[in-house]
């Protein structure tokens, strides 16, 4: 059938083949097939029933034509052999019209040496998917090949469900000892060299240390970015396997601090550090999967500052302490000027009284129309809590509140933006209609 449509259709420009599994001879005659179209320019393969070879990879890019592609590679990693046959190419003639790649592997390994061999000088957007677990080292080899061989892009998303400890190409261990080292800007700084940004995806279970000032120099990096989102779809600590960064370090100090804000939580939820930010004392010090949770360094007054300085970005994924603000933040609040935010995912940030963050961020971006947070992942959709841990226990209390702040939150931003625009309404009628009695 595909080689009557070949035949029918000699111009063929794209192609999507969508397989149930077939047998080897019956894929690789297919893709043969395949590289005789001259004409091709998009090609997606199917993630898990096409896994290529080395000796197809390097055919696909020898077409001049292609410039989207989008594969995966088998379980079986590559030979030296394999990569040779890369490698003897004159490296210009590879993927010279590519723009948009997809890859797909067992793991950042294999991905890295496939782009060691090849130049992208057309390169606009990348997304790398490692199915199972990756050694740090891996994913930060990734990154800084990305940043020096990959200059044009200007979209990235790369996807990984467990970061560990270990060497290159080694495998997922069973168990966890440690936990690794977050990612922070020094792990970024040669992604910061890239300076056409504008979309970037960090799909990756890991510790993050994503601060005020990395936010601010991302933001003047890349002042067009229109996405940012750090974290997969379970952030660090909410995992059974999860560990704390350090954990010799005490979050929080036994004695807590008896002069209170109140507005809403018990007496005893106060940091040791004054009234400035409520929160359990017992989190620290419960065994349970709370126990790899760190207070997330960003503040929400950054945010403002970072969405002021990237009044493009229409999603935003980053956990930030959203506690209330007591002391005024540096940036006045009206200077995010009403970006177009319309996402917020905050993973597994605390939040204080919701109608004073709602207030904040109606003002900021009153178009926003999803505010997630990953506190709602630790329950199932009855209401109980994953991984059979005791609805009783103090953490899982203040992982409920965290929840239900933040679907308060969400409730209440779109009033609150209906009410200022309102208000606005009346103003600039007010402000016409004392114009016109000035006039008269």
């Amino acid at each position: 059938m595909l080689a009557k449509l070949c035949e029918k259709s000699p111009q063929l420009h794209k192609i999507d083949l969508i397989w149930g599994p077939s047998s080897l001879p019956i894929v690789y005659g297919t893709l043969r097939m395949l590289l005789k179209q001259k004409h091709l320019t998009s090609i997606n393969l199917p993630r898990r029933n096409v896994p290529l070879t080395a000796e197809v990879f390097a055919h696909l890019a020898l077409l001049s034509s292609i410039t989207s592609l989008s594969c995966h590679f088998g379980d079986i990693p590559f030979a030296e052999d394999d990569y040779n046959l890369l490698r003897t190419k004159i490296r210009s003639t590879l993927f010279p019209s590519l723009q948009q790649l997809h890859l797909g592997a067992k793991s950042f390994a294999m991905i890295n040496e496939l782009l060691a061999c090849i130049d992208f000088p057309h390169l606009t957007l990348l997304s790398v998917t490692a199915l199972a677990g990756a050694p740090r080292c891996d994913m930060v080899a990734l990154l800084q090949n990305v940043g020096t061989l990959c200059k044009g892009i200007h979209t990235l998303y790369i996807s990984c469900p467990y970061i560990f400890d270990g060497p290159s190409g080694s495998k997922q261990p069973m168990g966890r000892l440690s936990a690794p080292a977050p990612i922070d800007e020094q792990t970024l700084k040669s992604l910061l060299s890239l300076v056409g940004i504008r979309d970037l995806v960090l799909d990756i279970h890991s510790p993050h240390h994503i601060d005020d000032a990395l936010l601010a120099r991302i933001a003047a990096t890349w002042p067009r970015l229109t996405r940012l989102k750090f974290g997969g779809l379970f952030p660090w600590g909410a995992l059974p396997s999860d560990k704390h960064v350090d954990p010799h370090e005490a979050l929080f100090d036994e004695q807590a601090d008896t002069e209170v804000a109140h507005w809403g939580l018990p007496e005893d939820w106060v940091r040791a550090d004054g009234p400035s930010t409520a929160w359990p004392t017992h989190i620290s010090r419960d065994p349970n999967p709370l126990r790899a949770w760190s207070l997330p360094p960003a503040t929400l007054s950054g945010v403002l500052t970072f969405l002021r300085d990237c009044p493009d970005i229409t999603e935003l994924g980053v956990e930030v302490d959203a506690q209330p603000l007591y002391e005024s933040p540096s940036t006045p609040i009206h200077a995010a000027q009403r970006c177009a935010m319309e996402r917020l995912h905050v993973g597994l940030s605390p939040v204080g009284d919701p109608y004073t963050v709602a207030a904040i961020l109606s003002d900021a971006f009153p178009s926003v129309h999803e505010i997630k947070s990953g506190w709602r992942d630790l329950e199932d959709h009855s209401g109980q809590r994953i991984h059979s841990i005791r609805r009783d226990q103090e953490d899982w209390a203040s992982a409920k509140l965290y929840r239900m702040q933040w679907q308060t939150v969400q409730e209440l931003v779109p009033y609150f933006a209906a009410v200022r625009e309102q208000e606005r309404k009346w103003r600039r009628n007010a402000s016409g209609s004392h114009e016109g009695h000035s006039g008269a």
